[in-house]
């Protein structure tokens, strides 16, 4: 009893040690007579005699009044060096408490007037380091960037402080934004400038303080809580102390309408909020606005300033480091969760350094149900596992060896919508990503996904500039191309670099809800859907498309069911050829259901890309019985599985997938396919196909059809991906194989059913028929898809060009298409590109002129065994080797520069073998249709060469 009294005794005196009071005061004690009083600027008695100067005495009596343990001051203008009289708003605070240490940086950017400082109690802290920051250029110096004027570049002052009573470290910084207006000397936006001051500020303090250290932000950031870019600093690190306590109706304030600015008549008040007192690894205890009045001499009452101090009482969060781990088996890689008042939090470590730093994880729903909202009830831990158990949902979070994963899960609740899901993936500043954007001009959530990669160091924004669709280049240099009226949105999975660890964004198990985009946010990434379509018109590409011309103010629609929501995944390698190689995604989906043993993938004779390239025949090429026949005739007679007819054999712009042209008898090709041992498969736009995808499906597959392939999808919200789940199930209820295109990339519905052989959602040779380099590089785009867009399911790239061009000598002519890179990089690309639907993309005529080349073409398999990625490095080369039965297939591609790889048989199990190569010719430099092939006899190493945007394929078969 005596413990428990002294217990209850200590607790309120251990709480107070652990508080302290933080506050933050835009005094703006600047000006004069002539700059103020005339233009009638904000807090300015109309007295001639008087100005805002005459405030310091009134402005010192506030700090020492408000009695802060630490507070940041801004504005103080030249007013803070002394010998300027009452001017000297230092030694008038000291005068008035003299406990005050001062952190001052001496203003040395001409030009530039606002300055901030931090005083602070000798005896509550000691100082272990301080510093300034340039929040409109370099950290270090104060530069602007290119084309801003000087006043658009800030200070931020910061210091290490040791908190005496509890020997707690923690950072405390203290900045001042630009005002949101427009200066009239320059015309320079200065809510553009106000908004690089944020992200500055943001970028600096998160790489200034560590992750495990807790610090506070304050100051006149010039910016609203409720503003279009307070996500630029809200979605950081801190949490804003103001947002809370408006949000728990805690604010301590005569009037909660009133913001901290005012003007001299109360009823002119500005109403917004630009001072904030930001918080990581603390609590506010308590949290209010002072609007104190001074009287001047002859009695009338005067706000000493524009701005009014904002004060809280903050405590060390204990629970704000009480991270919960699931640890791969290898002990290497560690998934982090932390509980959270209005969010739940993630990080993830991977061999001791923290890759992806703390980030949030939250859902809202409609009924007011915020998952990650508060402590869970329960913690369970496992093999790689943990799972935050909350009042009628969970948390699961996995660890694996090469990447992490999480998600929602939830049991039976009333139906409800999903209003919104904040996940967040930041790292750090200076990071590097290489993604791809959404391209199309008329809304982001409608795309085809097919776009080249860019690369980009962080921090990046979403600012509401139009970005541009670019082509490969240096970080930070991309080729511009064409702008976009619509804000575009980087598509998944996309490429983070952190501390020396690679990193790609990706998600599985993708049911009944919209895919994940990524909305650039600083230095990472907030996760953005698709509202949910309320209405569409019928459109697009061929009429074939669903616009959607309303949305809802949700993302998902839920029926209330026991549900596990989709997977977000990371995958993780310290190499890169160990990311290509990558199949976490394809592990997280749900295995298949049912017998799915009648699926053959095979390689495909496709007419459209080469526009029906026969050669010498006796009738016009083109959609007809003919042309068909003789493709069929073509695949036939060299062990290839399908003829795809695509576009054309249904009337056009009829949106009718029964309504077959007069030129083609279906029943006829189809029968003739069957006597040849070769299927068919039919292109099939969008809206016509789910109009009615059990009579489609049941109709087709009756003649004798084998799949289709179904194109102009080119939205990512839940209604098609739902349609995509339908259109998989109903396929294989009638034993159709599916070839999905103009799509999203692949999230592991091709594990759930086999029968979806192939995915479009690449940028491949398909776009190749008219655009231009090297606006359009896809030798360097061809060795970067691996390592990202391939790891996450097979792409529909559509191979084997056989008219080649080097930089110099390629041409985009669409009648007669080529492809960029030598002839051996198109037959590699059929063992590097990942595709159990592989096109054989290149017209009949052009194989059989050289049957030696194309050999390598009908004898490699779609499907494997076993895969290894020999060697590689993003977007240079890469050298792949696929295992069927007992005999390897190796492919391997270059950039523009020539190569000379080894590759060790060794590693493949093979210590003697003989090699079939396909490899480019002497001349392959100049002419890219230069190819040779030889057979060697190879033990251990060999070494093969690789021209200027070359190839070499290769069957290795082992010598017993």
């Amino acid at each position: 009893m005596r413990n428990f009294l002294l217990l209850c005794l200590l607790v309120p005196f251990l709480a107070q040690a652990q508080s302290f009071k933080v506050g933050s005061y835009n005094i703006c004690t600047s000006g004069s007579r002539k700059s103020f009083v005339e233009k009638g600027k904000a807090g300015v008695i109309a007295d001639p005699q008087r100005y805002w100067c005459n405030s310091a005495t009134a402005v010192a009596d506030m700090i020492a009044d408000l009695d802060c343990d630490v507070i940041g001051i801004q504005e103080v203008c030249d007013s803070i060096w002394g010998n300027k009289g009452d001017l000297d708003i230092r030694r008038l605070v000291e005068e008035r408490h003299p406990g005050y240490e001062w952190i001052l940086y001496p203003n040395t950017v001409k030009g530039i007037s606002y300055d901030v400082a931090i005083a602070y109690k000798r005896e509550v802290f000691d100082t272990l380091a301080t510093g300034i920051f340039w929040t409109g250029g370099h950290p270090d110096r104060p530069k602007t960037r290119s084309g801003e004027p000087t006043h658009t570049c800030k200070p931020l002052v910061w210091a290490r402080f040791v908190h005496k009573a509890s020997g707690k470290e923690f950072y405390f910084l203290d900045t001042h934004t630009v005002v949101p207006t427009k200066y009239k000397d320059d015309q320079w936006p200065r809510n553009r400038g106000n908004v690089l001051n944020l992200e500055e500020t943001r970028r600096l303090g998160e790489a200034l303080v560590p992750e495990d250290v807790p610090s506070i932000l304050v100051g006149d950031l010039n910016i609203a809580h409720n503003a279009k870019d307070w996500h630029v600093i809200a979605d950081g690190r801190w949490e804003d102390v103001y947002t809370r306590f408006s949000k728990e109706g805690r604010l301590e304030i005569e009037d909660r309408e009133w913001g901290t600015q005012n003007t001299k008549d109360e009823t002119a008040s500005t109403r917004w909020y630009p001072d904030h007192i930001m918080l990581d690894g603390f609590k506010a205890r308590s949290f209010r606005i002072e609007r104190g009045q001074f009287p001047t001499a002859d009695g009338t009452l005067h706000y000493p300033s524009d701005h009014y101090p904002v004060v809280a009482t903050v405590a060390f969060d204990q629970s704000a480091r009480e991270w919960e781990r699931a640890v791969s088996p290898d002990g290497s890689i560690a998934l982090e969760l932390l509980p959270g008042e209005e969010s739940a939090y993630y990080r993830v470590i991977c061999d001791d350094k923290v890759v992806v730093r703390s980030s949030p994880l939250s859902m809202t729903l409609s009924d007011g149900t915020v998952f990650g909202a508060g402590k869970p009830r329960k913690v369970e831990k496992g093999d790689g596992s943990l799972i935050f158990k909350y009042d009628g949902y969970d948390l699961e979070a996995r660890a694996s060896d090469d990447g992490v994963a999480f998600r929602w899960t939830a049991s039976k609740r009333k139906p409800c919508q999903v209003v919104s899901e904040r996940t967040a993936f930041r790292f750090g500043a200076g990071d590097r990503t290489t993604l791809s954007y959404t391209h199309k001009n008329v809304d982001p959530y409608q795309d085809d996904f097919q776009n080249l990669y860019t690369k980009l160091s962080f921090p990046i924004w979403d600012t509401g500039k139009p970005l541009l669709d670019v082509a490969p280049g240096p970080y930070d240099k991309p080729v511009d191309m064409k702008p976009l009226s619509a804000k575009p949105r980087a598509v998944i999975p996309a490429l983070v670099e952190s501390e020396g660890v690679k990193l790609l964004i990706a998600e599985s198990d993708l049911t009944a809800y919209p895919g994940m985009l990524l909305k650039p946010l600083g230095n990472g990434f907030m996760a953005d859907f698709a509202p949910y379509p309320a209405a569409f018109k019928q459109g697009g590409k061929r009429n074939l498309q669903m616009i959607v011309t309303a949305r809802e103010n949700y993302i998902a629609k839920w029926d209330g069911k026991a549900r596990t929501f989709p997977w977000r995944v990371i995958c993780i390698a310290r190499d890169d050829k160990s990311l290509a190689q990558n199949d976490l995604v394809t592990r997280l989906a749900p295995p298949a259901k049912g017998d799915f043993s009648w699926v053959k993938p095979g390689k495909v004779a496709w007419e459209w890309w080469s526009q029906f390239a026969l050669g010498d025949v006796d009738f016009k090429p083109g959609v007809n019985n003919e042309t068909y026949k003789a493709y069929i005739d073509f695949a036939s007679r060299h062990g290839i599985e399908y003829v795809l007819m695509d576009e054309g054999w249904a009337v056009r712009y009829a949106d009718d997938l029964f309504e077959v042209v007069p030129e083609i008898d279906l029943k006829e090709i189809i029968d003739y396919g069957k006597k040849k041992n070769v299927g068919i498969i039919l292109w099939a736009g969008y809206s016509a196909f789910v109009k009615d995808i059990e009579k489609v499906c049941k109709h087709y597959a009756a003649m004798g059809v084998k799949g289709f392939k179904i194109d102009f999808f080119e939205r990512n919200d839940q209604t098609v991906q739902d349609v995509m789940l339908e259109t998989a199930r109903i396929a294989a209820k009638h034993k159709l194989l599916i070839d999905f295109h103009g799509c999203p990339p692949p999230a592991g519905l091709q594990k759930q059913y086999p029968n979806v052989l192939n995915y479009e959602g690449i940028f491949g040779l398909e776009q190749m028929r008219n655009r231009p380099y090297p606006q359009y590089d896809m030798v360097t785009h061809d060795v970067t898809l691996p390592f990202i867009r391939f790891v996450t399911g097979p792409g529909d790239y559509t191979p084997g060009a056989f008219l080649n061009g080097t930089r110099e000598t390629f041409v985009p002519y669409k009648p007669a298409p080529m492809s960029q890179g030598t002839r051996c990089r198109q037959l590699a690309q059929y063992v590097v590109f990942d595709g159990p639907m592989q096109m054989i993309s290149d017209g009949p005529c052009r194989y059989e002129a050289e049957p030696e080349c194309a050999e390598f073409i009908y004898r490699v398999p779609t499907v494997w065994d076993e895969t290894r990625v020999l060697e590689g490095k993003i977007g240079e080369y890469i050298v792949t080797a696929r295992r069927k039965g007992d005999v390897w297939y190796i492919g391997a591609m270059t950039d523009w520069n020539a190569r000379e790889i080894t590759i060790n048989l060794d590693g493949l199990g093979v210590s003697a073998a003989t090699v079939e190569a396909w490899e480019d010719g002497p001349d392959a430099d100049s002419k890219a249709t230069d190819w040779q092939k030889r057979m060697v006899s190879v033990s251990g190493e060999m070494k093969i060469h690789l021209a200027p945007g070359g190839g070499w394929a290769a069957i290795v078969k082992s010598v017993k």
